[in-house]
């Protein structure tokens, strides 16, 4: 884990990780690795990421990268439907759609890296109180998880 790095990369309207050897791309309706797609609910790793695709309304991806948990909850998300994702221990990072309907819940999760995106996305953490630089672009640590503080990046 001292070696753990992530990168995001917010463009043409959706999310890339670079992690290690993988190469993640998060869209609406699936997670692609590679150029295979995951689209629909079921389990699946590729690279050393494993993907976990819960349906809910929506499909809502759960991803284990290096013994953390991400949470992607793509735009339509409803308040709703994280109830799905209740049963989750850990929730080391969540990235969703700047929107207050979703907060609510995802402020409750106490996670350590929280990651709104979209054209609202610094506003909304503006809002919220929180001082961030808007970026396309970030870089998360293993510190980041480490820390008693949560890190928040705006993506958009």
């Amino acid at each position: 884990l001292l070696n753990f790095f992530m990168n995001l990369n917010f463009k043409d309207g959706r999310i890339e990780i670079h992690s290690g050897a993988a190469n993640i791309i998060l869209k609406d309706t699936s997670v692609v690795i590679d150029d295979y797609v995951m689209d629909f609910p079921g389990e699946f790793e590729r690279r050393g990421v494993f993907v976990e695709i819960r349906e809910s309304g929506s499909l809502l991806f759960v991803l284990t990268i290096e013994g953390k948990t991400l949470i992607y909850l793509p735009e339509g998300t409803s308040a709703e439907s994280l109830e799905a994702l209740r049963d989750l221990n850990n929730k080391d990072m969540v990235i969703f759609p700047a929107n207050e309907t979703l907060w609510k819940t995802v402020e409750t999760w106490e996670a350590s890296v929280i990651a709104p995106f979209g054209t609202k996305a610094g506003e909304f953490l503006s809002k919220l109180g929180q001082t961030v630089e808007k970026s396309d672009a970030a870089s998360i640590k293993a510190t980041d998880f480490e820390s008693e503080v949560t890190r928040f990046v705006a993506l958009g």
